[in-house]
């Protein structure tokens, strides 16, 4: 149990309840409850329900408190006592010198998406799964997305504002090498089915079956001499669609692997430049001073060789000699635009993106993340 400052002199009386989901009614356990003084919007206590979905809120001084009751993040909406959804219309709950019981809560979910990602070899869970949701109402510039991972058993649970959106499922923090896909089993963003999220439901059975991922490899040196470059980018290029897919940054021998890659067809780009193919100032560590060049020692997309990959399948020598020239290769700048469908641009490891002054950025964190973005043309 928490005392917040300001908190009431203690006395005898307590609040206490469970807190129990309000459709399958079974207990709650982590979800948190919060009582204060009516009239002086002070003496807060919380506390957190146990395993049963109890909760007990002890010395409270005599008064008429408010009750709130919170698990978002569990994926139910806040509550206030008795069956209220906002503070200012919280009943109040009168605390004299004896406890007072029964103060429950049966929590509804909150307006958004859950579902399940298992492996398909074996109908495995799979954890630490990246799912996002991307926002489909005509202003991708200024919608944030939102993400959630996947527990232990496979599941998860999105928070979202009801409105159609496109999900992705990453299997990047996994630890296994599974290919990424969209709901509904898609492989492209285009082709992803739509989900509808309606105002007080969660819209369950989003699920994913992750199949085996194919990976390109190879390594990056210089021209002149054939030592390893280190921390040059390789990204793969969806070959039919021109749109950039994974990246990764070559080690300090210069090798690279790029993983989680559905079968089908690709091109790879290396050390590219992000904001001359983004069209926006993009930042993703310093230029590395090398003209962008794509396999097989070409420099231009339309020229670049093109690797097929089946289902699960590696294919290593994918290989590049850079020079020291800097000029700029022959792309087709890209004008952003307010409806865009989007892909997938990594950060580099460690990095997350975040909307900064308008603009995204990569800012440090612990996992891995990525975003999406118009393809090229």
């Amino acid at each position: 149990m928490a005392l917040m400052p300001g908190a009431a002199l203690a006395a005898g009386g307590s609040i206490s309840g469970t807190v129990t989901d309000a459709e399958t009614l079974e207990p709650i356990e982590g979800a948190e409850v919060c009582a204060w003084l009516l009239e002086s919007e002070e003496g807060f206590r919380c506390t957190e329900t146990d395993a049963a979905g109890k909760y007990e809120l002890e010395e409270l001084a005599e008064g008429e408190y408010g009750v709130e009751f919170w698990a978002r993040y569990l994926g139910y909406a806040t509550q206030f006592y008795e069956n209220e959804t906002s503070r200012s219309q919280a009943d109040p709950v009168v605390v004299g010198s004896e406890p007072v019981t029964g103060i429950d809560a049966a929590l509804g979910p909150v307006p958004g998406i859950a579902g399940t990602v298992t492996r398909s070899s074996d109908g495995e869970p799979v954890e630490e799964v990246e799912v996002c949701a991307w926002p489909l109402n005509g202003e991708a510039e200024e919608t944030f997305w939102e993400c959630g991972y996947t527990q232990a058993d496979g599941t998860y649970s999105i928070a979202l504002e009801p409105g159609n959106y496109k999900v992705e499922f990453w299997p990047g923090g996994s630890g296994q090498n599974l290919a990424f896909q969209f709901y509904n089993d898609k492989t492209r963003w285009k082709e992803a089915d739509t989900v509808v999220v309606k105002p007080g439901e969660r819209t369950g059975g989003i699920d994913a079956e992750l199949g085996p991922g194919a990976t390109i490899s190879g390594k990056v040196s210089a021209a002149s001499s054939g030592v390893g470059l280190e921390e040059i980018p390789v990204c793969s290029i969806d070959s039919p669609s021109g749109e950039l897919l994974t990246c990764n940054w070559t080690a300090a021998d210069g090798s690279y692997a790029l993983h989680h890659l559905p079968g089908d067809q690709y091109k790879v780009v290396f050390s590219i430049d992000f904001s001359e193919w983004f069209g926006e100032p993009v930042w993703l560590g310093a230029d590395d001073g090398f003209a962008t060049q794509f396999w097989n020692s070409q420099t231009t997309l339309a020229a670049a060789n093109v690797i097929p990959l089946s289902t699960g399948q590696s294919v290593a020598g994918i290989d590049a000699r850079l020079g020291n020239s800097v000029t700029p290769p022959v792309i087709t700048p890209i004008t952003p635009k307010p409806a865009v469908h989007p892909r997938r641009k990594h950060c580099r490891k460690g990095y997350v993106r975040k909307k900064v002054k308008g603009k995204v950025r990569c800012v440090k964190r612990h996992k891995h993340h990525h975003r999406h973005h118009p393809p090229l043309t």
